[in-house]
C-alpha cells in the first residue's frame, strides 16, 4: 500500500541494494531476486523523518507492513512503533 505520504519520499535504490547485500531474503535465503511475501521496510518511516539508510531498514512481511502502514505517518507514531516492536510487527 502506497499512501500519499509515502509517495513524497523517494527510496534510495543504492541503500536498498546495500541492505540486500547483507540481509538475505527470509523466504529464499538469497541476496538478490524476488522475495515472496516480504518487503524491505523502514523501521522509522521516511514520512516522519526516518533515514533511507540500511541501518533503518529491515525485512517485514506484507501483512505486517499493511498493518504498520495504517499508523506510521500519523500523530502518535512513536508509541505505536514501541508497541509494534514489543508485539512483533517486525520479522526477526
Amino acid at each position: 500500500m502506497c499512501t500519499a505520504a509515502h509517495a513524497r519520499h523517494a527510496r534510495d535504490h543504492a541503500s536498498v541494494a546495500e541492505f540486500r547485500a547483507t540481509h538475505p531474503c527470509p523466504s529464499t535465503g538469497r541476496y538478490t531476486g524476488h522475495c515472496t511475501g516480504w518487503i524491505i521496510d523502514h523501521r522509522v518511516a521516511l514520512c516522519v523523518g526516518g533515514s533511507d539508510t540500511p541501518d533503518n531498514m529491515r525485512w517485514q512481511t506484507f501483512d505486517k507492513s499493511h498493518m504498520k502502514d495504517k499508523w506510521e505517518c500519523r500523530s502518535g507514531w512513536q508509541a505505536k512503533l514501541a508497541e509494534c516492536e514489543a508485539h512483533g510487527c517486525y520479522a526477526p
